[in-house]
């Protein structure tokens, strides 16, 4: 189940070269598959959904031992008076007693079976939640260093301006405020680089708890966030038919089922049979000695047991028909929302990125020519890095709901190959 979790989350991802924002202390890299492995391997909630199947599957081992026999020992006649005084007319009775369950066992062993599937779809459902949240928490990451490269881009570009005025104000061609304003604008990007370092740790040892580490051990986690597409709803609806969150309420109707046919089935109250052997004293005689119990059926006292687990059963079904529609519901939302930022990425990068990016280049030119002043040059750069910020921002939005899809569906997309990445 690991490795199947894995590789449906990292279909999110086409694993590629290490972000250029990554420290340059790099020395270690984690991947999204090895971050999941850690995860399923020793997060501290699947090792107690993981006792809790050995739990359920103890109860199951012991509802398949049958009753032990029973040994009874019965002496009469003695230490009375007259001929009763002493032992001399003491009779000894040895049996051997057995419960006849009338099936009662093998319906203990059902509910006890189908306990042990359902605490099993809650470890699965548990280990899926923690591979989801450990992928969101990766693509956190990998945003993080993509702003890092930007912010650290800005910082050489506020660098470059500050040089380019001190230049132009050396040939009079600018005045003194414009050198202010570009060393203001490089101590701001100086500390907006600074503040996204602080994410970016921050990222990591979030991530790296999901696998109950204090600290992290890697510098830098492996990957790139190429573009993804939103599949059809149809198809995305006829997955989640089959998703693991549906499967469960399925396994839990099992148990209740099972769960009523045990009360019935202790409606009929077990049978106990003995047989053994007497002596008897005064003639040195022996004789075997057999009997039966068998309960009076006066009342039905299962009644409101049997009740009681038909209820609960009604009550798995309408949940399962609220969660259901909820689902539906959700992936539908869901689905629109991974849309409306796939088309956002599409249109920031074939149309709004390439032109400010032009624009921005002949403004430099401009600049340098001494036709534009420092203020239509922060403009220009401003208004590109902006829309490479929300094309960022877009394809986290859009990755982070995919792994929602994948969650819900437990389904694996098929992602499109990465295109050239213009931010």
């Amino acid at each position: 189940m690991g490795s199947t979790i894995a590789r449906t989350l990292c279909a999110c991802f086409l694993a590629g070269a290490v972000l250029a924002g990554a420290p340059a202390h790099t020395t270690e890299t984690l991947e999204l598959e090895q971050a999941i492995a850690r995860t399923l391997e020793a997060h501290p909630a699947l090792v107690a959904h993981g006792l809790r199947v050995e739990v359920a599957e103890g109860h199951a081992r012991q509802a398949a031992l049958p009753p032990n026999p029973e040994l009874g020992v019965e002496v009469e006649d003695f230490l009375g008076t007259g001929p009763f005084r002493g032992a001399r007319a003491a009779e000894a009775t040895v049996t051997l007693g057995f419960l006849l369950e009338r099936g009662l066992r093998e319906r203990l062993v059902a509910s006890a079976r189908a306990d042990v599937a359902l605490r099993r779809a809650d470890a699965e459902l548990a280990r899926l939640d923690a591979a989801a949240e450990t992928a969101r928490r990766f693509v956190v990451c990998l945003a993080e260093q993509a702003r890092l490269e930007q912010a650290r881009a800005a910082v050489e570009l506020a660098a470059a301006t500050r040089d380019a005025v001190r230049r132009r104000i050396a040939a009079a061609l600018a005045p003194e405020a414009e050198l202010a304003r570009a060393e203001a604008e490089l101590a701001r990007a100086e500390l907006a680089a600074e503040g996204v370092e602080h994410e970016l740790r921050a990222a990591y040892r979030r991530l790296s708890a999901q696998w109950g580490a204090l600290e992290p051990d890697f510098r830098a986690v492996a990957g790139a966030l190429v573009p993804v597409h939103a599949e059809p709803y149809e198809r995305l609806a006829a997955r989640l038919e089959a998703s693991p969150e549906l499967a469960r309420f399925a396994t839990r109707r099992r148990l209740d089922e099972a769960r009523i046919r045990l009360e019935e089935a202790r409606r009929r109250r077990g049978w106990r049979v003995h047989a053994g052997l007497r002596r008897i004293e005064t003639g040195d005689d022996f004789a075997l000695v057999a009997g039966l119990t068998v309960p009076l059926g006066f009342r039905d006292d299962n009644s409101g047991a049997i009740a009681a687990a038909r209820a609960e059963a009604a009550a798995t079904d309408a949940e399962a028909a609220a969660v259901h529609a909820e689902l539906r519901s959700t992936l539908y939302v869901l689905r629109e929302e991974l849309e409306h930022h796939v088309h956002v990425g599409e249109r920031l990068r074939s149309d709004v990125i390439p032109r400010l990016a032009q624009a921005a280049a002949e403004t430099e030119r401009a600049f340098e020519a001494g036709r534009y002043g420092y203020l239509e040059l922060r403009a220009a750069r401003t208004d590109l890095a902006a829309a490479r910020g929300e094309l960022l921002d877009a394809d986290v939005e859009a990755h982070l709901l995919l792994i929602e899809l994948e969650r819900l569906t437990g389904g694996q997309a098929t992602l499109p190959a990465a295109g050239e990445d213009v931010r």
